[in-house]
């Protein structure tokens, strides 16, 4: 199971999204997170795309190239970077594509009364 947590604040206070915590699983770290999820985000309107593509930018990290992308609407995106598979989006987006975020179902509960967003990044 590979899963990002991006928690958001200041949508209220701010008026913009903004990512505050990264939560990385597996092999996965950080700036890996934000390369794969800033790569297939840069293209977008949303504010919540936004606002990653500008904490991987604040991180230095340089954004890769995005094939195969899709939008799924009020579900995600998804998208290739390089080899990888990387979806950003909903749970019922994870689940419409077999993604089983359940062994951290403890981690998103607690983070999603903070509003956040639980995006696996690959298959």
């Amino acid at each position: 199971m590979r899963l990002i947590v991006f928690n958001k604040t200041g949508t209220f206070t701010k008026g913009k999204p903004k990512v505050t915590d990264v939560v990385a699983a597996n092999e996965f770290n950080e700036e890996s997170l934000l390369y794969l999820d800033g790569s297939v985000e840069r293209g977008s309107e949303h504010p919540l795309g936004k606002a990653i593509v500008q904490k991987a930018e604040e991180k230095g990290i340089k954004l890769g190239e995005v094939s195969e992308f899709h939008s799924a609407r009020r579900k995600g995106i998804a998208g290739k970077v390089e080899d990888r598979r990387v979806m950003v989006g909903s749970k019922r987006l994870m689940a419409d594509h077999g993604l089983d975020v359940r062994p951290l179902s403890e981690e998103i509960k607690r983070l999603e009364g903070e509003a956040i967003i639980a995006v696996p990044p690959n298959r």
